[in-house]
This record gives structure tokens, C-alpha cells and sequence, in this order.
């Protein structure tokens, strides 16, 4: 029987980490993989959109988890401020 890995969400700035390591090292990336506790083909996809995610970690400032845009920004931004507006009511 086959033990499933837990899956691990990486957040920018880890991502980010994980990159500069891979840059930095002369180590495999297998062994790189391992030490993230990553699979080597989600090190590889970081790798691939290596360029994305310093875009992303460069105008945002690290604080993103995830690098999905919203569909309806207008509304997120609409939504935020009725909640800020809700919690100082309170």
C-alpha cells in the first residue's frame, strides 16, 4: 500500500526561495525537491514560470499565496470595502 504525500501549498515568497536556491546550488534538483519536500515535477513547473513568479513576487511584495487573478476584480475590490465598512460598525 502506498503512502499519499500531503499536499504542500507554496506561497510566493517560497517559491521565490526555492528558485534562488536551485540558482545558487549545484545541487540536484531531486535533492533540491527534497529538501522543499516538493515533487521534482513541481519544482520543475516552478522553474518553467520561474519568470511569472518573480514578476508577481516583485509587484506585490511577497504577500500573494496564490498567483490566480480574480475573474470580477471590481467586486473583490467592491466586497473588500463593504466588509471594512461592516467591521467598523461593529
Amino acid at each position: 500500500m502506498s503512502l499519499k504525500r500531503k499536499l504542500v501549498t507554496l506561497s510566493i515568497a517560497e517559491k521565490v526561495n526555492i528558485i534562488s536556491e536551485v540558482t545558487k546550488s549545484g545541487e540536484q534538483k531531486n535533492e533540491i525537491a527534497k529538501q522543499f519536500n516538493i515533487p521534482p515535477c513541481t519544482l520543475s513547473t516552478i522553474l518553467k514560470n520561474k519568470d511569472d513568479i518573480l514578476q508577481k513576487y516583485k509587484t506585490n511584495k511577497g504577500s500573494m499565496k496564490r498567483m490566480k487573478i480574480s475573474e470580477y476584480p471590481d467586486i473583490e475590490v467592491s466586497l473588500l470595502n463593504w466588509r471594512t465598512v461592516q467591521g467598523k460598525k461593529q
